[in-house]
């Protein structure tokens, strides 16, 4: 891939040395700069998408050569079979909670490729949709239970994997038409409390609707003998009696019964029950059927078909078919049957649509396995390891998800432990994420562009250096040239040290610093730019006196590195340099000259003596008379107009300008105090501020001033932050407004 044109895409209006963009390149940039537009803007051109800023629709402009395919128009954008992966691409489908709630059971959608989890999404829009308009059918049905959740009702009555959906999908145009007919008493049926799982179960017992037209008709039918039964005094309690009675030879001794009245012996009673049996039963076979269901809506939890039976015998014929009576409730409450049959077209198609995600989904799984296998080699995980889980999709409710189970025992990582996690070891779980992508689309066989957008940002120290490796194997030997964006310059050049024949490294940042957007300048760090301290040693054969200064703190820090102390004449005598005390006033630029003169990293190599011994170049004969901080104070009040945010030098100018300033200032009011001053140069400008400080030597405005200038000074005058972060990102505003102020305070005399 190779941009040679690349205008008002998100906020980069244009981007100077283009061509430096070329094989495989990690780019540093600050934030605010090119990153987040750079990678968004590849996205969008390959997606067919405007990439223009929002504020400038349509004017975004590019041109990039893929290979023998040139893409200059949204119609070109997927020839550039450009594999972007970025946080801000990922933050809908991919968090770390996310992964943990996949790894508790949850339903998620983590272990899918991009375009699956995509339409993933809408499906679950969709199912989500579909699942509101039925549970508004089922809340209508059965207003009276406005707190009822609809799902449950669905679950208890259907099975526990089926929803709102499935029950509103299972009434059917039958239903409806027998739902015209009901009797008027069918509005007054409680549904909630007939659709319980106890009563469905006693209504679909087919011994029970076969007997239960038995047991209605001999409940309505009345005794020709009247006042004989009733309610408490029922024939099967006449027949216990009887039994009883023979059991005890209660009628040998010619005792008799009295029943309403009459007597009746062993003979007569026999009769009484033969005649009652046959006129209320008609047989005995119709009396058992009768104490069966008796008994069955004897038990209190079916209670509701009980009274529907006692209370409402019109509808015996309805709850033989029970189940498709709950169905004609339901239909009661619905006016036109055209919306079911809509929810029903619609999840018809959804389900089909689910089938082949969850096809394709399973097609994917070599791929996850394989990225599964080299996250557990290779990544350091913690005691945990992760695995794949939920391969079956169903309806959503199973999607494939990553699960992390402990590696001393294969048991699930609980929620508990879980939380123990630090952000940093549930962010690196993103590096599944990552390798799944590059995996997947490895499979089509062609060359990619890989953008890596901030993939590192919050890992720990092993697993930056574990996905540096990955990167390693990635561009040795392959066709894929890869692009890695990023805020940390210490994983800038951790990436750089895999090598120049691997990949080249380029600074990016914006020419306008108050600009929301503007251009943006490529500096390839072959030339120059100080990704590493060996830049520095080019400066020692410059003549512009900046370089001198520059170097200054680079030689003290070489000077005391090679002699093993700060207390040395030679490192004091640098250090000298680089504080304001009394004799600085006095001090030229020939001293400066001389000091460097002392140390062997402070002069150039002679041929001649074959030993370090020529004086650097910025010492010329005519600037040696010069006042040493006047100088350097004129020095920093050239170069500071239009300083490029790249120029470490001049900012070191500025830094160390700064810091003597601030310590001109707290040492006159020092010494206007009568105060004595400190003698360690070691902690020279920590001990003033607290001596300005204790005795309220300076205001409040002055003291901000002075924490600032340290903190700004000390990092440059030590070449602190080389190690970790780039000093070149010291904003030029900072040491702006605090050159102002102090040049301000001590003006330039005209002869200086």
């Amino acid at each position: 891939m190779e941009i040679v044109k690349f205008k008002n895409i998100g906020g980069i209006r244009s981007i100077d040395h283009l061509e430096l963009i070329k094989g495989n390149v990690v780019i540093y940039s600050p934030n605010g700069t090119m990153k987040t537009s750079f990678s968004t803007g590849i996205s969008k051109i390959q997606n067919g998408l405007d990439p223009s800023d929002v504020d400038r629709p349509g004017t975004a402009e590019f041109e990039i050569n893929n290979g023998t395919e040139a893409v200059s128009s949204l119609a070109d954008g997927p020839k550039l079979n450009a594999l972007v992966i970025s946080r801000e691409e990922d933050e809908k489908y991919f968090t770390p909670s996310v992964v943990l709630a996949a790894a508790q059971g949850v339903p998620a959608s983590f272990a899918m490729s991009d375009e699956l989890k995509a339409r993933y999404a809408k499906a679950q829009i969709k199912l989500d949709n579909l699942s509101h308009r039925a549970e508004d059918v089922l809340r209508f049905s059965f207003k009276a239970h406005s707190k009822i959740d609809p799902e449950k009702v669905a679950a208890d009555w259907l099975g526990q994997d089926q929803t709102s959906i499935d029950l509103v999908c299972s009434l059917t145009k039958t239903d409806f038409d027998s739902s015209l007919k009901l009797p008027k008493s069918a509005k007054n049926v409680d549904f909630i409390a007939a659709s319980k799982a106890p009563v469905i179960r006693l209504g679909k017992d087919p011994v029970f609707t076969k007997n239960v037209s038995s047991y209605v008709a001999c409940v309505k039918k009345d005794f020709s003998e009247k006042g004989v039964f009733n309610t408490e005094f029922t024939v099967d309690g006449l027949q216990k009696i009887y039994d009883l009675a023979v059991q005890e030879s209660f009628f040998d001794d010619t005792h008799k019964l009295q029943i309403n009245g009459k007597i009746y012996g062993k003979t007569e009673t026999e009769d009484l029950i033969i005649r009652a049996v046959k006129e209320i039963y008609g047989d005995s076979k119709n009396k058992d059927a009768f104490n069966e269901s008796k008994e069955k809506l004897s038990k209190k939890n079916v209670s509701p078909l009980k009274d529907i039976i006692d209370t409402k015998p019109e509808l015996l014929f309805e709850i033989q078919d029970y189940e498709s009576f709950l169905h004609q409730l339901i239909c009661l409450s619905i006016t036109d049957f055209s919306v079911i049959e809509a929810i029903k077209t619609e999840y018809s198609a959804l389900k089909s649509e689910i089938r082949e995600i969850a096809k394709q989904s399973e097609e994917e799984r070599p791929v996850w396995n394989e990225t599964v296998a080299l996250f557990n080699q290779r990544f350091f995980s913690n005691g945990f390891t992760a695995k794949l889980v939920n391969r079956d999709m169903v309806l959503l409710k199973k999607a494939p998800a990553i699960q992390l189970v402990m590696k001393r025992n294969g048991q699930p990582v609980s929620p508990a432990l879980q939380g123990k996690l630090s952000t940093g070891e549930k962010d690196s779980l993103w590096i599944l994420k990552i390798v799944f992508d590059i995996k997947k689309r490895e499979i089509g066989g062609k060359p990619l562009n890989i953008i890596l957008d901030d993939v590192a940002d919050s890992f720990d120290y092993k697993n930056k250096y574990a996905l540096i490796m990955y990167l390693r194997d990635l561009l040795r030997d392959s066709p894929h040239q890869i692009v890695v964006l990023t805020h940390s310059f210490d994983f800038f050049r951790t990436v750089l040290a895999l090598g120049r024949d691997r990949i080249s490294g380029l600074l990016a940042y914006k020419k306008e610093m108050q600009s929301l957007d503007s251009e943006v300048s490529l500096l390839s760090c072959t030339e120059g730019v100080y990704s590493t301290l060996v830049a520095v040693n080019g400066w020692k054969k410059s003549s512009d006196l900046k370089f001198g200064f520059a170097y200054l703190p680079v030689l003290r820090s070489l000077e005391q590195i090679s002699k093993g102390t700060s207390s040395c004449p030679s490192v004091q005598t640098l250090d000298g340099l680089m504080h304001y005390d009394l004799a600085t006033s006095h001090k030229t630029i020939e001293d400066m000259k001389n000091a460097f003169g002392a140390t062997r990293f402070g002069c150039l190599y002679d041929s001649a003596s074959g030993a370090d011994a020529l004086p650097c170049p910025f010492f010329s004969a005519s600037n040696l008379p010069l006042l040493y901080f006047a100088s350097l104070q004129k020095e920093a009040k050239r170069i500071r107009p239009n300083m490029p945010e790249t120029d470490l030098p001049s900012k070191l100018v500025l830094a160390l300008f700064i810091r003597m300033s601030c310590e001109r200032m707290m040492v006159e009011r020092v010494i206007g105090a009568s105060l004595a001053l400190p003698s360690n140069l070691t902690v020279y400008s920590r001990t003033l501020q607290k001596l300005a400080i204790e005795h309220r030597l300076v205001s409040e405005e002055e003291k901000e001033i002075i924490e600032e200038s340290l903190l700004i000074g000390d990092s440059f005058a030590h070449m602190n932050s080389f190690l970790d972060a780039p000093l070149i990102d010291v904003g030029p505003e900072q040491l702006d407004f605090l050159f102002d102020f102090f040049d301000h305070l001590y003006p330039l005399s005209g002869d200086a």
